[in-house]
């Protein structure tokens, strides 16, 4: 049988097991450079860069949002699509404005959520009893008025939602938008999810997340973990995708499962080393 010591050793690798692969987040988090063509758009379900190279030259591959310049966040600025943008303003006025005064930084943009049974965006009620309600109505309004032109100021605190139509790589979706920083004629940081979409995405939105994990793979393991998705010619991540919900599991989550299924064999090793020990010995004793 097992000895005591291995037993020990058994359960605290599947305890470690465990942990690991509980750790879990959402949400899409980069950032948009003005003077950078590589990194100044961004494809928000996959937090893909908008731009790629294919033979020395720089190619649109999808771009949802552009910081081109000025300052100014240009939506779906390609082909014929279409979008709406909703500033529902900072964390502070929209807990004032829908009485959720008691609850915590971040609970506002967090309880954002397309609910499927009402079909329409909900928003954070009451924070200790998990309650949520319907957007205003001119905030839900705002957000069926589709545009060409759509654009917005991005302004630090700011909570936004948008409203997509397809594209040629990806339907159309409803993603809500953080801008955690942002310096008008240089940088803007957000962070994103995508809250409602008919296809598979990276950037979607995980309503039992777990721990962030704050600071991404190194170069070469996130090379090394890169999706078959990502076209050869050159795309790259200008958001850092967490692992979280279906599908939004690029890197990090293919890291976890590794060490998991490791420190699974390994677990099981330790299990099945003393038994063969103890029928080796009982074989030779009755040889």
């Amino acid at each position: 049988a097992p000895s005591l010591a291995s037993m020990k050793w058994t359960a605290a690798i599947l305890l470690v097991v465990a942990a690991v692969a509980s750790v879990s987040a959402d949400s899409c988090i980069g950032t948009l450079y003005a003077a950078d063509p590589f990194q100044d758009g961004v494809s928000l379900p996959n937090g893909l860069s908008a731009s790629v190279t294919n033979e020395y030259q720089l190619v649109n591959r999808q771009t949802d949002i552009d910081f081109g310049g000025g300052g100014v966040m240009r939506v779906v600025p390609e082909g014929n699509r279409q979008a709406a943008v909703v500033d529902l303003g900072s964390e502070g006025q929209l807990s004032a404005d829908y009485g959720a005064l008691s609850s915590p930084r971040g609970a506002m943009y967090t309880s954002l959520h397309w609910d499927a049974d009402s079909q329409q965006v909900l928003i954070l009620k009451d924070y200790s009893k998990n309650t949520f309600q319907p957007l205003h109505n001119d905030s839900a309004q705002k957000l069926t008025i589709m545009d060409s032109t759509a654009s917005f100021l991005p302004t630090e605190n700011h909570v936004y939602l948008l409203n997509m139509t397809s594209s040629s790589h990806t339907g159309p979706y409803l993603a809500k938008m953080l801008v955690l920083v942002s310096d008008p004629y240089k940088a803007v940081t957000m962070r994103w999810d995508v809250i409602e979409s008919s296809f598979d995405c990276r950037c979607l939105v995980n309503p039992k997340n777990g721990a962030y994990i704050l600071g991404g793979p190194s170069a070469a393991v996130a090379e090394a973990l890169r999706p078959a998705t990502v076209p050869a010619s050159g795309s790259s991540y200008s958001g850092t995708p967490y692992p979280g919900g279906s599908s939004a599991v690029p890197y990090i989550a293919l890291a976890v499962a590794l060490l998991a299924a490791i420190a699974a064999v390994a677990a099981l090793v330790l299990v099945a080393l003393p038994i063969f020990r103890q029928r080796a010995i009982v074989y030779k004793e009755l040889n």
